[in-house]
């Protein structure tokens, strides 16, 4: 399974921080699915042969500016 990193900011007492916030394919498809899935749909109609987990995942990828983690 791969794992996808971007970048986020948080507050932690009122001063901001960057952070790298780790994803694997499950958690982005358990986050993203319903919301994308739905939204494809509405675009291109139930059944479409776009409307795939592969798709999804990487519009999650551009969406957050993602970047996969490299196995060496």
């Amino acid at each position: 399974m791969k794992t996808y990193y971007y970048n986020d900011r948080v507050e932690i007492n009122e001063v901001e921080h960057d952070i790298v916030v780790e994803y694997t394919e499950k958690e982005i498809l358990d986050e993203y699915w319903d919301f994308w899935h739905t939204a494809m749909v509405k675009k291109f109609g139930k059944g479409h042969e776009l409307i795939t987990e592969e798709n999804c995942i990487k519009d999650w990828v551009v969406v957050h500016w993602a970047w996969e983690k490299k196995y060496e």
